[in-house]
């Protein structure tokens, strides 16, 4: 009676281990997982805030300017 009082004990307490490492394991992983919403122009505090192509550049969402040389340049 006391193995089997024993063995019902450790199996509760890898249940409930089990369900609080995953509760762990998910719970942080959503974080940052937000996209933006605010478009070019809309008042930010961070990137997180705008829109996934745009940043937030001294509290406005702005776009990227683009890496990519001009035809005129001549390069």
């Amino acid at each position: 009676m006391r193995v089997a009082g024993l063995r019902r004990s450790l199996r509760w307490t890898l249940r409930v281990s089990l369900v609080a490492s995953l509760a762990f394991v998910v719970g942080p992983s959503e974080c940052g997982l937000e996209t933006g919403t605010k478009d070019v122009g809309a008042p930010c505090t961070r990137d997180g805030e705008c829109l996934p192509e745009l940043v937030c550049t001294s509290g406005v969402c702005t776009s990227l300017p683009d890496a990519t040389p001009d035809a005129a340049d001549g390069e």
